[in-house]
């Protein structure tokens, strides 16, 4: 009984992932709103899709205050209707201002989410089991972005404003979490006594985590936003064939989250050396791609090892953090994370711009020797094997 309970728990907060990536799934809708919407120019309905992000990271530095005055299940159930409320207003709104705070709205509910889908797989599991649930969660977390595509894809042949319904799913996340997520009493009044004391104290080790979170998504949606564009403009292939390399992509990432638990008991803490080295060749390939095959090729080590490189810094997230501030060093992680995804397009372009490099597929070489010098960095501290982090 004891076993079925813990599954139910495994479910209910897993689920949770399966809105945090769901942020630009109403982006296939842009273009028609902006036919709608004839006063407003495309350029303002693009922050449609930003305006969340922005406001979720803000959010994010506030989860961890919030959850010592709520309890886990409450906090999460008001995020989530709150989500679903905020998510779904749009359509129901006229003027483009409106339209924008409820997008606002929105992104506070899931940044609030978006800390707690990591931190609370960190507070109620531990050792391979946590391990294990990292790596699904990451795995989720990119089903959840392709169900909510797919949805927004099929409203949108209703009318535009019908892709704000996407949102409707999170009413299904809540009535998951109700009824199998039960709160640890023990858990939440130990971590209470230490939390007013530390939860501002952020470990070097999470810094340094956040900062690699940083480069990592820098690079990894900068391939998905350049993708298309480089094989258009190379004549490399059509956009279909774009879409093709992106959605096989996308599977390898999720195939790298639900096997991450059992490599990661073969390989333990050099998980983490061996596929940032591997994300690295694989992004340099990625950078020289001459043909499709290579451009695919490129994109498949880039998912894989992606994957496995968050699940392994997530899962150490709770390890790292200093006694009382798991959520707040979650928060900080996801930050990172977050910043490197708005960031990618304009930091590749800034790149092209003042170096010697003619497209933007050659200014992935800069993020690429970052990368290196990580690997380097790491080698050179001569820690003890998969020590990577002086822990």
């Amino acid at each position: 009984m004891k076993e079925k309970n813990q599954n139910y728990q495994k479910i209910s907060i897993l689920a949770l992932s399966l809105i945090v990536g769901t942020t630009y799934s109403i982006a296939p809708a842009l273009p028609g709103l902006a036919r709608d919407m004839e006063e407003v120019t495309l350029t303002q309905l693009e922050t449609l899709t930003t305006i969340p992000a922005i406001a979720a990271i803000v959010m994010m530095f506030f989860a961890d205050k919030l959850q010592k005055i709520f309890s886990d299940k409450i906090l999460v159930s008001f995020s989530l209707i709150f989500a679903t409320i905020s998510g779904v207003m749009p359509f129901f709104l006229e003027n483009f201002y409106s339209i924008l705070i409820a997008r606002l709205f929105f992104g506070l509910g899931l940044g609030i989410l978006n800390s707690l889908a990591v931190s609370l797989v960190g507070k109620y599991f531990e050792g391979k089991t946590r391990a294990n649930l990292m790596g699904v969660r990451s795995a989720i977390e990119s089903i959840g972005s392709t169900i909510a595509i797919f949805i927004a894809g099929r409203l949108l042949l209703i009318a535009p404003k019908y892709v704000f319904f996407v949102y409707l799913l999170v009413l299904g996340i809540f009535i998951v979490f109700i009824l199998f997520f039960r709160e640890d009493k023990n858990i939440v009044d130990t971590g209470n006594l230490n939390i007013v004391k530390r939860s501002n104290k952020i470990s070097r080790e999470i810094l340094v985590m956040a900062g690699i979170c940083f480069l990592l998504v820098m690079g990894s949606v900068g391939v998905n936003i350049e993708t298309s564009i480089i094989v258009t403009e190379n004549k490399l292939g059509t956009m279909t064939d774009a879409s093709n390399i992106l959605s096989i992509m996308t599977v390898f990432g999720m195939i790298g989250g639900i096997i991450f638990g059992k490599v990661f008991e073969k390989l333990k803490e050099s998980i983490f050396i061996i596929f940032l080295t591997s994300y690295t060749l694989f992004m340099l390939l990625y950078t020289f791609a001459w043909n499709l095959w290579i451009l695919l090729i490129a994109a498949i080590g880039i998912g894989f090892s992606y994957s496995m490189i968050i699940a392994y810094l997530f899962q150490r997230i709770p390890r790292d953090s200093n006694k009382g501030a798991e959520v707040f060093s979650t928060s900080i992680v996801l930050i990172g994370c977050n910043i490197g995804g708005l960031l990618a397009p304009h930091v590749l372009n800034l790149f092209k711009k003042i170096l010697p490099i003619d497209t933007t597929q050659k200014s992935f070489i800069v993020i690429v020797v970052f990368y290196v010098l990580i690997i380097l960095f790491e080698f050179k501290k001569n820690f003890k094997r998969g020590d990577f982090f002086g822990k």
